[in-house]
Formats: C-alpha cells, sequence, structure tokens
C-alpha cells in the first residue's frame, strides 16, 4: 500500500510552504553554529582569563611572601631576648649549633676532603686503565688481571 501526500492540497500556496521550509532549516543552522561559536569563544575567553588571573595571583604570592620574610622577627638562639630578622637568625643558628664559628676555615676543610676522595678515585682508574692495557697486550695472566681488578 502507497501512501502519498500532496502537500499542495494542505497547503494553499505551495511557494510560502518553501519559504516556511527554508526559513525553517536556515533557523536552524544558524543556531547550531551560533551555539558551536560561542563554545569555541567562551573557552578560549576562559583559558586567557585563567592565565592571567595564574599570573597575576603568583606575583602576587610572591610578593606576599617576600613581603612576610622580610617582617619576621625571630629570638636569638643565644638565650636573649634580642629579636632578630631571619638572615641574622640562620647566621647565629649555623655558628651555634654546627660549630662552624669559622665558615672559611670549614669549607676549605671540607673542600680537602672532596679532592683527596677525587685523588683516590683517580690513581684507582688510572690503576684499572693500566691493568686493562697490560691484559689487552697479553702481558698479565688472568688471573692476575681479575686480582688486580677486584681490589
Amino acid at each position: 500500500m502507497n501512501i502519498v501526500i500532496n502537500i499542495d492540497d494542505i497547503w494553499t500556496d505551495g511557494e510560502k510552504l518553501t519559504t516556511e521550509i527554508t526559513q525553517t532549516i536556515t533557523d536552524s543552522v544558524v543556531r547550531v553554529v551560533m551555539e558551536k561559536t560561542k563554545q569555541q569563544v567562551d573557552q578560549i575567553i576562559l583559558k586567557k582569563t585563567k592565565d592571567i588571573i595564574e599570573e597575576r595571583i603568583g606575583s602576587e604570592i610572591d610578593k606576599a611572601i617576600k613581603s612576610s620574610l622580610d617582617n619576621i622577627k625571630l629570638r636569638k638562639r643565644s638565650g636573649g631576648i634580642e629579636e632578630v630578622e631571619i638572615d641574622e637568625y640562620i647566621k647565629d643558628f649555623i655558628l651555634t649549633t654546627n660549630g662552624w664559628n669559622n665558615v672559611p676555615d670549614q669549607l676549605a676543610k671540607i673542600a680537602k676532603n672532596h679532592i683527596e676522595e677525587f685523588k683516590k678515585r683517580y690513581d684507582m682508574q688510572f690503576a684499572s686503565q693500566i691493568v686493562s692495557k697490560l691484559a689487552e697486550q697479553k702481558l698479565l695472566k688472568e688471573d692476575a688481571v681479575k686480582t688486580l681488578l677486584q681490589s
């Protein structure tokens, strides 16, 4: 069974129907395009705004921290009631708790210990290379090479 509906029978003016359908389709397409465009623009604006706000908040936080650190007063560890700024407090802490009364001497001592350790490592590396070269030239027995490289 076939059912055929003649639109011209329902609508008296066929041109009016075509105009109405065209207008409805145009309105729907325009609405969809506008919604998608609005969403894209909203996302871009949101991202840019968020970036700017994060940057400004970060700089404001940095300023607040610096300002509060500049204004901090702490009591000296040496027992007095005298309040000092944080850098003086740290200096006092290092000098009183670690025995670093003479900081340059302590740093020189640490550097000397590191240099000695590096020399030992270099000597060991140099000796290992000599043993390896002698082994390559078959001037040492394998047992001797293994013993020397292990020690």
